[in-house]
């Protein structure tokens, strides 16, 4: 009897060093996916960071320019139906 009930602690002590060892491997590939999104998310703020960057100075640029009125009312004119240039 001793002989079994040795054979049955060996192998439940198996079975739960094997669990522990998967669950290990289980963490370590969240941990490692994990930190691959992180980087993803803080590179994509930093190009998103930039794009606003330029995206302000190219705005700030066209407002800064006046736009001539004659081209305006020319453009006005010949879009209009029925109108005479």
């Amino acid at each position: 009897m001793k002989l079994s009930q040795s054979n049955f602690t060996r192998s439940s002590n198996r079975r739960r060093g094997s669990a522990v060892l998967v669950m290990l491997a289980f963490l370590s590939i969240i941990g490692v996916y994990l930190a691959g999104n992180v980087r993803a998310l803080r590179d994509v703020k930093q190009e998103l960071k930039l794009t606003e960057q330029r995206q302000i100075r190219r705005l700030q640029q066209v407002t800064l320019q006046p736009i001539p009125v004659q081209s305006i009312q020319t453009n006005l004119n010949s879009e209009m139906p029925g109108t005479i240039p």
